[in-house]
Parts: C-alpha cells; structure tokens; sequence
C-alpha cells in the first residue's frame, strides 16, 4: 500500500482554551488566531510563516487589520509561536503528536493481526478463532463533537448589527443544528463566511421602509435562508422612501449602533450623511471620528 496516500486525521478541539483565551484579544487577533488553529490541523502542522499566510489569515478583514500588530498580540499572550519558520500552537502540537501515535499503534496492531491471521492458512484453534472475530468486528462509530452553542451565539453578536441574542434556547439550538450540516459544511468558518455576507445586506438589519430587522429564528428558517443564498435581498431596490426618511434611518443607526465592522464600513459607504449630521449636530464629532470619518 502505497504510504503517501492521505490519511484521515482526527484531532481535539479544546472549546475552554480558545474561549477564555480570546476574552483578552482583540476582535481581529480573535479570529486570525481562530483561524490559524484550523489551518494549523488542516496542514498537519506545517503552517509557514509568511506574508501569503497571513494575507490570507486577514482574509475580508484587510480594512481593519494590522498584521504586525496581531502577530506581536498573538506571540506576547502566547496563543502561537514561531518554530522552523511555522506558525505553532502548543496545544495543537500535543493533540496532532497524539493523533500521530495513535494513528502509528493502530498500524502496527493490524499488521501483527494480519500475521497472526495468515501465518498458516490451515490454522485452527484461537488463531482462526481470533481471525474470525476481528474479521466480523465493526469498526465503533465516531461520535461527532458536540455543537458549541456558546461560540455559534458570541459569533453571530460580533459579527451580524442588530438583533444580539442572549441566550441559546431549545428553539434556537434545534434550528442551528438542523441548518449546520446542509448549509454550513458542519464548519464554523462557514457560519462566520454566510454571517461575514449577510452583514453587509443593509435591508435586513433596519435599511428599509418598514425599519424591520431579521433576527436568529427568521435567518435560519429554511425558506428564508434558502432566499438570502440566492441573493433575494442583495439585488438593487426602488426607493419607496424620501430622502429626509433615508436620512433619519441612517442617522438612527449611525447615531446609535455599537460600533462594529460592519458599521465602520456602513458609515464609509454613507460618509456625506455622516459630516451632515455633524454641521447639523445629531452627532458628535467625537462619534464621527470614531466611525472612521475625520472632521477637520
């Protein structure tokens, strides 16, 4: 058999590590760090200190990353560290040596079976008894881990503008998980991508005439979620409102809102309304510059 063939690898996730640890990084070394820990696995630990790396590492979050800086984070709190020009976490370094020595006894195991099985075709006794009970034994199935609710909710706050939710109930955690395998690859970085995406969707979170916002329950019920994948709301729409009202909605937000990537970039796209509402005084100069917009 050929022994360069890929091997499946099953690796720990440890859920306690990565949540405390990331309550003291910021948002951005949050998620690049989230992300070196996935790639570290799906490389095998062979993730290379690069520029490309972490170009792709920063990947929709260029506008307000620094690399630089996330790197110095990241090694001055000791999530990574650099070793043989890789990016390396302690942790991820156990579990894959872990993997790697179970992976080697297992084959070492079937290959004394083997022998024991074809030593002597005419072999009777245990031997062929034995034989016979490995030949018909099932393989257990592997247990998937358990869905981390905790982490599906604090993504969805920090990255979706309105409607945060507090709790994950029975409702909410049934949804998720009937949506998590057809829509979502059963992958984390799947549900931050579609959140990433729908983010930036302005009528679903208050920009439309009815000042409507979609929250958890409404985004992942079937149909709803079926229309959004297929861009219903991202086409360009009639304004059935006037300007004055278009105006008071972005203020509200502007004025309001905590400040989230996804309102960075929403006040960058509407920067007039936002140094109008300055010489008008609905907000402050202070907000605006903390929007991103600099008034001289």
């Amino acid at each position: 058999m050929d022994e360069e063939k890929k091997k499946i690898i099953f690796v720990k996730w440890f859920p306690d590590d990565y949540i405390t640890g990331c309550e003291l990084l910021t948002w951005q070394s949050e998620l690049v760090y989230s992300r070196i820990i996935n790639r570290i696995y799906n490389t095998t630990n062979k993730l290379y200190d690069e520029d490309n790396t972490w170009e792709i590492l920063i990947h929709k979050i260029e506008k307000y990353a620094d690399i630089t800086k996330i790197k110095e984070e990241l090694l001055r709190k000791e999530k990574i560290y650099i070793a043989d020009s890789k990016i390396k976490n302690k942790k991820c370094d156990k579990y894959l040596k872990e993997t790697e020595e179970f992976q080697a006894n297992a084959s070492e195991k079937g290959r004394k079976g083997a022998e024991v099985r074809w030593k002597d075709k005419n072999a009777t006794g245990n031997a062929t008894g034995n034989a016979q009970a490995m030949g018909n034994h099932k393989p257990q199935t592997t247990n998937h881990k358990p869905l981390n609710y905790k982490t599906i909710m604090e993504v969805w706050n920090r990255i979706v503008p309105t409607s945060h939710i507090q709790q994950m109930n029975g409702t909410r955690k049934d949804l998720f998980k009937s949506r998590f395998k057809p829509y979502f690859k059963e992958s984390y970085e799947e549900w931050e991508n579609f959140l990433s995406r729908i983010s930036k969707i302005s009528f679903l979170w208050g920009s439309n005439d009815r000042q409507w916002k979609a929250d958890f329950n409404w985004v992942l019920n079937e149909n709803n979620l079926l229309k959004i994948l297929e861009g219903k709301y991202e086409v360009d729409r009639k304004e059935t409102t006037s300007s004055d009202s278009i105006y008071e909605t972005r203020l509200k937000s502007l004025k309001n809102d905590r400040i989230t990537p996804f309102l960075l970039n929403y006040a960058q796209q509407h920067e007039p309304d936002v140094r109008e509402a300055v010489q008008k005084k609905h907000i402050t100069k202070e907000r605006a510059e903390e929007l991103g917009i600099k008034i001289d």
